[in-house]
């Protein structure tokens, strides 16, 4: 029986950016929501790729936090399948 990590990441608002925090600390300093989402969703794929359960959020400027669909970024996915043995789609 093989351990799951269960991951969660989260984009917050800072006074002069954003940045992404994975548990309890905040990783780098992004100028628009959309660098820090594009990093934290990059990073949260390729853990999923490995095989762990992950999650992204965002929160909003006004406290409310948002779940993100993490997206599957080709490079990762490919290196998945082919660590996996995986063909892909047929």
């Amino acid at each position: 029986m093989s351990q799951i990590c269960h991951l969660t990441y989260v984009v917050e608002p800072r006074r002069d950016g954003w940045t992404v925090v994975f548990g309890r600390e905040g990783f780098g300093h992004f100028e628009t929501r959309r660098e820090a989402l594009r990093s934290a969703g990059h990073d949260a794929s390729f853990c999923r790729s490995l095989g762990h359960d992950v999650e992204l959020h965002a929160r909003r400027r006004d406290g409310r936090l948002r779940r993100i669909r993490i997206p599957c970024w080709d490079s990762v996915c490919e290196a998945s399948s082919h660590a996996s043995g995986s063909r892909g789609p047929v």
